[in-house]
């Protein structure tokens, strides 16, 4: 991968290698397999994290979510970042690894740092804003989808952002 900002088709060859998937590559129907999906242990290294992103750590034996109930994502925020507004079927739990920043969820204000753990219930309108005009903020998150998108029941809306930042 050359040290420019790589082009989406690099940036998913050197993923996949990682057993990573970008958010922008997971289908809406995705499903984590049947009752008999294997486990096993895997190390996801930091270095292969990039910038800005989104990412589900992915099952290297089945390529479908880390858990068949359980979906683990991280997401870096660069420094006065903010994600867009948007609601799921899914509830998430976050951690916040680094940084700070805070979290609306359905026009109420939540304010996290390092080590802070928070909860956004399913069908909430929420999104992430990165409060430090310096530094990176890192949340890494679980959710529980993977029950959900066998059945036809994830989904996912989009809308204008809710923070006056």
């Amino acid at each position: 991968m050359s040290e420019a900002t790589p082009n989406l088709e690099e940036l998913d060859r050197h993923l996949a290698e990682k057993w990573i998937s970008g958010i922008w590559r997971i289908p809406a129907s995705a499903c984590p397999g049947d009752s008999k999906t294997k486990i096993q242990p895997h190390l996801w290294k930091w270095a292969d994290i990039h910038d800005g992103l989104a990412m589900e750590y992915v099952n290297p034996l089945t390529g479908g979510s880390t858990l068949p109930t359980l979906s683990c994502w991280i997401q870096l925020l660069k420094a006065g970042q903010r994600t867009q507004s948007h609601r799921h079927t899914s509830t998430v739990l976050y951690r916040a690894f680094r940084g700070r920043g805070t979290t609306v969820i359905d026009g109420q204000e939540f304010h996290w740092e390092q080590g802070d753990n928070f909860v956004v219930p399913l069908w909430h309108w929420h999104e992430h804003a990165n409060t430090s005009a310096s530094d990176e903020a890192i949340l890494f998150s679980m959710n529980d989808a993977p029950v959900l998108k066998p059945f036809g029941l994830y989904r996912e809306e989009t809308r204008r952002s809710q923070l006056g930042l």
